[in-house]
């Protein structure tokens, strides 16, 4: 079953009515979804960043679309840390309904991935029926594979599993709906690249997540927006640590009809280029500013 995500605005703040919980170290480990089986993830989930781009570049596709044909695969296949009880014909009648449910990815800006005991906590899951909605909560500090993780989480309750879940039922002080909602970790080690909510709205990723460099702590993501594509060139828009530039690669000699459409391109795509830049610029300068003032 393919998942419906709804993009979300990552600087969406949590909720202190726990379907996106400011905290979670206070709840009591009957809340949290815990096994420990030791099962291992195959060494995908090792990649680093730049090997995952190695491995893209080799294929000749960009690090974002190798991860969801290659590599997301795999995890899905070998991500479960638990056994499910198989669920009855009356449970998957049940969980029917959750096919329908839009389904929303929320980056916490304050609950972190944390371990207690042998365990490790990296999100969870809140469902509201009077919304028809899922929410997947990703913990600050979680990996690729935790990510993968909770999206599995998401498949198995679509497809009849729910009583394997210790749901907790809230109710919402704000707006008075019920929702149901479900810490998960599990005894395994961390694996996988850490993910980077991406803020950037001209980004094609903007409302997801990038992957950083553990080994480099200071890594940001690159975010890439306004691809434009001939049959032997490809030009992109590209912003790594300030301004945006352009990302050129030709794949062999050009005609003379394919060089004017490039320079067309080129061109179109350096005025977008100076446009962001000025507009970055003006936003710095307004900063700055304001902080001299203060």
């Amino acid at each position: 079953m393919t998942l419906q995500i709804e993009k979300a605005p990552v600087q969406s703040s949590n909720s202190d009515e726990g379907i996106n919980p400011n905290t979670t170290k206070g709840m009591i480990l009957s809340n949290y979804l815990i096994q420990d089986t030791g099962v291992s993830i195959k060494d995908v989930s090792q990649l680093t960043v730049s090997q995952i781009k190695e491995l893209a570049d080799q294929q000749g596709v960009k690090p974002s679309e190798y991860w969801n044909q290659t590599i997301q695969p795999e995890l899905s296949n070998h991500n479960i840390p638990f056994e499910f009880s198989e669920p009855t014909l009356t449970e998957i009648a049940f969980c029917e309904q959750f096919a329908d449910y839009k389904l929303r990815i929320n980056y916490c800006k304050e609950s972190e991935v944390f371990s207690e005991g042998q365990y490790r906590f990296y999100g969870g899951i809140a469902v509201t029926p009077s919304l028809n909605e899922i929410i997947i909560n990703v913990f600050v500090g979680a990996t690729q594979v935790d990510f993968a993780r909770l999206e599995h989480y998401v498949e198995k309750i679509r497809q009849g599993y729910w009583n394997s879940f210790p749901w907790t039922q809230k109710t919402s002080l704000k707006y008075g709906y019920e929702f149901f909602r479900v810490t998960l970790g599990d005894a395994t080690q961390e694996r996988g690249e850490p993910i980077y909510p991406c803020t950037e709205e001209r980004c094609e990723n903007y409302g997801e997540h990038h992957l950083v460099d553990r080994a480099d702590p200071t890594d940001l993501p690159v975010h890439y927006c306004d691809l434009m594509t001939g049959e032997n060139y490809r030009l992109q828009l590209i912003q790594e640590q300030g301004d945006w530039l352009i990302d050129a690669e030709t794949l062999r000699p050009l005609s003379p009809t394919e060089s004017a459409s490039y320079a067309s391109d080129l061109m179109w795509l350096a005025a977008e280029a100076k446009k962001l830049n000025n507009v970055q610029g003006d936003q710095q300068k307004a900063t700055s500013h304001v902080a001299q003032q203060v």
